[in-house]
């Protein structure tokens, strides 16, 4: 289960790097953001639970948020972005599955982070020496480093980490704030404005991810239920 969840991460990571690349931060970031909404479904299908009436409903507001979010739909950049970036949310759905049952065996966080992140970085490192044509500078090797280590690895553990203490509902709440940080320094940094269109988009894809949030369920820390 774990080469399974690593896998996973790695094909996340790649789609998810791929949408910001051919389109915008905020495309990327926002469509990603769908994760809550897949997750309402996939759940319950694991869980051998019913889905619910109102799961459709959601989907039908996060489909045409998506429209909004997506400039145009007539196969461009922006367009593939945006499915890539759906594509992003499905499977970081399905990895936190994973990583909620694993907390559940009390398996510790950064155990978890470290086998997913090695896995990932096996999966990849062959597809990278095969496929790079461009050498990093010491610059971008430093960058790159210090988006591994904090915003990846200690990021992703800390997250882990969270599903201990809190629901799972709480931190995809929580989660949806990623789109506004990111889509506040890609203006600030990037100079990449979002339209009203996109804004509007955002704005609904967000609140439908919350909605699919709050949706009830069950702590996941064992302590929470002694």
């Amino acid at each position: 289960m774990m080469m399974l969840s690593g896998i996973i991460l790695a094909a996340h990571w790649s789609v998810f790097y791929y949408s910001i690349q051919i389109s915008t931060v905020a495309i990327g970031l926002l469509t990603s953001a769908t994760f809550p909404v897949f997750a309402a479904f996939l759940e319950p299908l694991v869980f051998h639970e019913k889905i619910k009436a109102s799961s459709l409903i959601l989907v039908a507001f996060t489909l045409f948020g998506i429209i909004l979010v997506t400039p145009g739909l007539d196969g461009g950049d922006y367009f593939w972005g945006a499915v890539c970036g759906v594509i992003a949310g499905a499977l970081y759905a399905v990895l936190n599955l994973f990583n909620r049952y694993y907390s559940e065996q009390d398996y510790p966080a950064p155990l978890i982070a470290c086998y997913e992140q090695g896995i990932a970085a096996v999966v990849l490192f062959p597809v990278c020496l095969f496929t790079v044509t461009v050498s990093p500078s010491a610059k971008d090797l430093m960058l790159l480093a210090f988006l591994g280590i904090i915003f990846t690895g200690i990021g992703h553990t800390i997250f882990i980490s969270g599903l201990k203490y809190i629901k799972v509902q709480t931190a995809g709440i929580i989660s949806c704030m990623e789109p506004v940080y990111g889509t506040l320094f890609a203006a600030f940094f990037l100079s990449e404005i979002p339209s009203v269109r996109e804004i509007t988009g955002g704005i609904i894809i967000l609140a439908v991810s919350a909605i699919s949030s709050l949706s009830p369920g069950k702590p996941v820390s064992r302590s929470e239920n002694h």
